[in-house]
C-alpha cells in the first residue's frame, strides 16, 4: 500500500470521527435545551396544581395521600382526575388528607409524618404513599434507598394496617428523557420494584401497586402522548386513570361497606 493510500485513508477516517463527534454534540445541545425546556413546563405544572382533599362531615373512613408529585395530582387538568380525586369520586364519604410535596423523595417522607395535619388518635383506614420516582430520576442508590424505605416503613405503620406504595411506573417511558438514556431508566425502575418487593416482603400491612407492565402493554410506552403531561415526565389525567384503575384491580380504590 503507498503512503498516498494510508495518508488518504487515516484523513477519511479523521473525518468520519469528525462528524460523529459533531452529531454527538449537537445531539447531546437538542437534549439538553429540550430538557429545559421541558423543564419549565413542569414547573408550570407544579405551580397550577392543587392537591386533592375532601373532608366530609361524619365521614365513614379516612385516607390519607402523602408523598411526591404524583400524590399531589401534578400534570391532572383537574384535581379530581388525579389518583386522590377519583379516590374521592368513588368514596364521597371518605375523608382524604393530601400532605404530599412535589419533588419529594424517600429522606423527605419522615418530615410530611411530622405534619400536624396527621392525626395520630385513630388509624387512617388506608394511606397512598406516592414515593420513589424522584429517588430513580435523581440517582438515590439502591443501598440509601433500602435503608430510608425500611426507616419510613416502620415510621408510617402504626398509622394504618392498609398502606399502598406507589413508587411510579416505569420511569424509561418518559418521553422527557432523551431515547439513548430511556433503557437505563427503565432498568433503575426494574431495580426499584424489586428493594421495594423485598423491603416490604410478606408483611400485609403493605402492598406495593404494580405499574410495569412489559413494555408491550404499557400504555405509557405505547402512546405517551395520552398518558404523560405536556412535560413528558409527569402523568395525565388519562395516565393517573391507568394508576386508578390498577388501584381499582387490586381492591383498594374502595371500602367494604
Amino acid at each position: 500500500m503507498s503512503s498516498l493510500s494510508v495518508v488518504s485513508q487515516s484523513s477519511i477516517t479523521t473525518k468520519v470521527v469528525l462528524i460523529v463527534l459533531l452529531c454527538a454534540a449537537l445531539y447531546g445541545a437538542y437534549s439538553y435545551i429540550r430538557m429545559r425546556q421541558l423543564v419549565d413546563v413542569g414547573v408550570g405544572l407544579v405551580r397550577s396544581a392543587t392537591a386533592y382533599e375532601q373532608h366530609p362531615k361524619g365521614p365513614a373512613h379516612r385516607v390519607l395521600v402523602l408523598g411526591d408529585s404524583s400524590g399531589f395530582g401534578v400534570g391532572a387538568t383537574t384535581p379530581q382526575e388525579s389518583v386522590a380525586g377519583r379516590i374521592g369520586l368513588r368514596n364521597p364519604d371518605t375523608d382524604i388528607t393530601n400532605i404530599a410535596v412535589s419533588g419529594a423523595r424517600l429522606k423527605d417522607v419522615p418530615k410530611q409524618l411530622t405534619n400536624a395535619r396527621i392525626q395520630h388518635d385513630v388509624k387512617y383506614d388506608r394511606i397512598f404513599l406516592h414515593i420513589g420516582g424522584n429517588d430513580i430520576v435523581h440517582g438515590t442508590s439502591l443501598s440509601a434507598m433500602q435503608v430510608q424505605l425500611q426507616g419510613v416503613l416502620e415510621d408510617i405503620a402504626p398509622l394504618s394496617d392498609d398502606i399502598v406504595l406507589i413508587h411510579g411506573g416505569n420511569i424509561g417511558t418518559a418521553p422527557f428523557f432523551p431515547k439513548i438514556a430511556q433503557p437505563y431508566f427503565t432498568w433503575k425502575s426494574k431495580q426499584a420494584r424489586r428493594l421495594y418487593l423485598q423491603v416490604v416482603g410478606d408483611d400485609t400491612r403493605f402492598t406495593v401497586l404494580n405499574l410495569h407492565p412489559e413494555r408491550a402493554l404499557d400504555p405509557y410506552a405505547q402512546e405517551p402522548h395520552i398518558y404523560f403531561a405536556a412535560d413528558s415526565f409527569h402523568p395525565s389525567s388519562e395516565g393517573y386513570r391507568v394508576w386508578f384503575e390498577e388501584i381499582d384491580r387490586i381492591g383498594k380504590a374502595g371500602f367494604k361497606k
